[in-house]
């Protein structure tokens, strides 16, 4: 009986019946994996939060706000999540966002009249200031690497400008806070500013207006001791002179003043007396030193050679070798009248003589001199 032929391929033609399949599989996949690579976008990928300062930031943001440093006032403004870095021929930059982010720009430049009266108590000073992006609540420090630098020790060099954060996603509650020494300041979008504990600095006057028109005398100098030394000829009517004062919340090298206070600056100057007239009409070899009290109370440092402090900076040194006296006193109300009190240290000219005495000298400045 003959055998009924079967419906199945012979294995030869099974054979190329998979080669064929298994090559239209791979054109596929070819096609597929080449137009992704077609469509993907080549660049380097920016990681949240990295900075980017760009040359290219066209015009000034419209809404700045003031923000002030201790040594001086800084506008401050953030722009609206935009997709790309900008270029200068309208091409692409050579760095992508975030998978679905955006680049957040951020501006900082001196304002008008910028710089402020400034105490400080030494070299190097030490206020420590950063800037911080917060973008629908997550936040990014502009104070590192290529980002916003603000160091009184150079002033503004490499400081300011425009810096490019990046952010996932595009945020639409954009702000940049100012910590100066922990105490913020935040610029919101719009260009309002909560300056909080730094409100004081923004009231200070910039050093164009002057802190103080005129310089003021300390009044008449009276002698408050009992020692038997004598200032020599000429030296009877010793001049002292206030130089400055202002009042301020921040002094570097001390930190804020607490909550309902601040500081009362005065530097003021006194004539020097290197020698004194010892009991017998002899010379005697004499150092002094300024100081103060303020309604009875003491500086909260040291008086402050101002002359050291700005040794190795463009300010002139002065001849009068003015100190720097630092209170606290209440935001509001009387601080009281201020003595100052010049001590002088004596020793006889014969360095085998064994004497040594000390003279006080002080002079009155009256509270209503100290505004």
């Amino acid at each position: 009986m003959a055998s009924t032929p079967s419906s199945e391929l012979p294995s030869w033609w099974r054979v190329v019946a998979t080669l064929a399949v298994g090559t239209v599989i791979a054109l596929v996949l070819a096609q597929a994996v080449t137009t992704m690579g077609e469509g993907s976008d080549p660049r380097p990928v920016a990681d949240p939060g990295q900075v980017y300062d760009y040359p290219f930031a066209e015009d000034e943001l419209p809404h700045a706000g003031e923000v002030s440093l201790p040594w001086a006032r800084i506008e401050v403004a953030v722009g609206t999540p935009q997709r790309e870095l900008p270029t200068i021929l309208n091409g692409a930059a050579d760095v992508a966002p975030p998978e679905g982010g955006s680049f957040v720009r951020v501006d900082a430049r001196p304002a008008d009249n910028a710089q402020l009266p400034f105490a400080a108590t030494g070299r190097p000073l030490q206020v420590a200031v950063e800037i911080v992006l917060r973008a629908d609540g997550a936040e990014y420090s502009l104070s590192g690497p290529g980002g916003l630098r603000f160091d009184p020790n150079d002033f503004f060099v490499g400081a300011t400008g425009s810096r490019w954060v990046a952010v996932p996603g595009h945020p639409s509650e954009l702000e940049v806070a100012v910590l100066v020494d922990g105490k913020e300041q935040t610029v919101h979008a719009d260009g309002t500013v909560s300056a909080g504990r730094a409100a004081g600095l923004a009231e200070l006057p910039g050093l164009r207006s002057g802190s103080r028109a005129d310089e003021v005398a300390c009044g008449p100098t009276r002698r408050v001791d009992d020692s038997s030394l004598r200032l020599p000829d000429g030296l009877d009517d010793l001049a002292c002179t206030v130089r400055t004062t202002f009042r301020t919340p921040y002094v570097d090298g001390v930190g804020w003043a607490p909550e309902g206070h601040e500081y009362l600056v005065v530097v003021a100057a006194h004539d020097d007396v290197p020698s004194v007239d010892g009991p017998a009409g002899e010379r005697w070899n004499a150092t002094d030193t300024l100081t103060g009290r303020l309604d009875g109370a003491e500086p909260v440092v040291d008086p402050v050679d101002v002359n050291a402090v700005n040794a190795g900076t463009l300010a002139i040194q002065l001849v009068d070798g003015p100190r720097m006296l630092v209170f606290e006193v209440p935001e509001t109300g009387s601080t009281g009248d201020l003595v100052l009190r010049l001590d002088i240290d004596a020793r006889p000219d014969d360095p085998a003589d064994p004497g040594h005495e000390q003279m006080r000298l002080e002079s009155t400045v009256p509270e209503e001199d100290l505004r």
